[in-house]
């Protein structure tokens, strides 16, 4: 897109990251293998691991995770692509812990709303922030940008937005709204107020089943954001 500034009557020609709502809602960042978050699981026996694992309902994953709390205990251990974690290291060297957090809470509560979502978050300030809640919705509203112009959790990313000028929405309604990336600060807050946490495919992604590595147990855990 041709961007005039009537200020000083200079024409750029800019990048724009485009999104349709008419249909079904679009993902901001879509699921893949290097989307899953490893948590390593302790007070569980093979026997407690097979039974978890034949949970097979049509809320399993969180039933699943509320049997390991039942027996056990499980915490962030890694994230399954190196790539993903140093492209939200860009963003704050804590965010992948965020996340984590985040998921863990999202599939333990049912919850999807990502506002929701940092509430619970930050009632719980696993990083000990002074000011929780502020920290924990700016830091995510940085990631949602980022996302959204243009980084991508497979790709090593420079940190720079591949979306220069902004973004483009096709709404329900046939509008079509842009964001300039002048308006930092409104879309931000636009892509928290409309976003949330997506389920993806548990056999596609290898996600939400316990297994062993190493004699130790682990299970992943794969996020995905979609626009309500």
């Amino acid at each position: 897109m041709i961007i005039h500034d009537i200020q000083t009557g200079i024409n750029n020609i800019c990048g724009f990251s485009i999104k349709s709502e008419l249909g079904s809602a679009p993902t901001l960042l879509n699921a893949s293998g290097a989307t899953n978050f490893v948590y390593k699981i302790e007070g569980l026996n093979r026997d407690n691991m097979d039974e978890i694992n034949s949970i097979d309902d049509n809320k399993k994953l969180i039933h699943r995770i509320e049997a390991i709390k039942k027996y056990g205990s499980l915490t962030y251990f890694k994230m399954n692509r190196e790539t993903f974690k140093e492209n939200l290291s860009m963003i704050d060297t804590a965010m992948d812990y965020i996340l984590a957090s985040i998921l863990l809470e999202s599939y333990s509560t049912g919850k999807t709303d990502l506002q929701e979502l940092i509430e619970l978050v930050s009632e719980k300030n696993p990083l000990r922030y002074t000011n929780p809640k502020k920290l924990y919705t700016y830091k995510i509203k940085k990631l949602l940008c980022s996302v959204a112009l243009g980084m991508v959790p497979a790709t090593e990313w420079d940190g720079h937005d591949k979306a220069n000028g902004g973004y483009i929405i096709v709404t329900q309604t046939g509008n079509v709204v842009a964001y300039h990336i002048y308006n930092r600060d409104f879309f931000e807050t636009y892509l928290l107020e409309h976003t949330k946490l997506d389920r993806p495919s548990t056999t596609r992604y290898n996600y939400g089943e316990i297994y062993l590595s190493e004699g130790s147990m682990f299970i992943n855990l794969n996020i995905q954001i979609r626009f309500k």
